[in-house]
C-alpha cells in the first residue's frame, strides 16, 4: 500500500479532499453577501443543510482517523525493521 507523508493513502485523500470541496461549497452560502439565500430558508430546511455539513464533517474525521490508524501501524512496523 502506497501511503503518502500525512497517512492518506491515494483513495482515502480522494475522499477527504472531496468531502471538503463539497462542505466548503456549502458553507460557502451561509456567509457574506450569499447568507441571505441560506436565512431565505425555512428552519426545518435549514436544519437539514447544516446536519449534512456536520455528516460531511464526521466522515472526513472517521477518514482522518482510519489513516491516522495506518499510519501508527506502518509507523510501528517500521520501528521493528530498524531495530532487527
Amino acid at each position: 500500500m502506497i501511503t503518502t507523508i500525512t497517512g492518506l493513502t491515494g483513495p482515502t485523500y480522494n475522499k477527504v479532499d472531496e468531502k471538503l470541496l463539497h462542505l466548503q461549497s456549502m458553507l460557502a452560502m451561509t456567509h457574506g453577501g450569499a447568507h441571505e439565500a441560506f436565512d431565505g430558508l425555512s428552519p426545518s430546511l435549514r436544519n437539514n443543510f447544516l446536519w449534512a455539513c456536520a455528516q460531511a464533517v464526521d466522515e472526513v474525521v472517521a477518514l482522518m482517523d482510519h489513516s491516522s490508524d495506518i499510519l501508527m501501524a506502518f509507523d510501528k512496523d517500521l520501528q521493528t525493521a530498524m531495530t532487527a
